[in-house]
């Protein structure tokens, strides 16, 4: 149970660490991937990283 609970929290710290990544960029960059036509996925491989 007790490696089951670690594994709950260290996803928890990774998805964590992913959303502030991708919260830090700033909007102009997102709209600026959008007006050259790029999807949400592509926009977040390409520019965002």
């Amino acid at each position: 149970m007790r490696q089951h609970a670690a594994g709950v929290e260290s996803c928890g710290l990774v998805a964590e660490a992913l959303r502030s990544g991708v919260n830090s960029v700033g909007q102009g960059q997102g709209e600026a991937a959008r007006a050259l036509g790029l999807t949400f996925t592509q926009s977040l491989r390409l520019g965002r990283w």
